[in-house]
């Protein structure tokens, strides 16, 4: 169980969320848009949902775990500051 924790907290670069939150904005327009149209053609409205469904799962498993490709560019971080001495 904690292997399973550890991969879907993965680490992820501040590269990586942008990159993640964009292919889970675009596929959740796209899914809603491919469903909206099939259950429209097709007077399906469970088939609508069922399309929206797949593409939501879909989308979370591509977005939610730490996948390696979220973590390409590591962080520089500043070295710590000495602390000054109270006056």
């Amino acid at each position: 169980m904690e292997s399973i924790q550890r991969f879907v907290d993965g680490k992820i670069d501040f590269q990586g969320q942008r990159l993640a939150d964009r292919i889970m904005q675009e596929g959740l327009v796209a899914g809603a848009s491919v469903a909206f149209l099939a259950g429209y053609f097709t007077q399906n409205m469970q088939l609508c949902m069922l399309i929206f469904a797949a593409a939501t799962a879909l989308v979370a498993i591509v977005t939610v775990p730490g996948w390696g490709w979220y973590n390409k560019h590591k962080t520089e971080w500043l070295p710590n500051r000495p602390a000054e001495p109270e006056k």
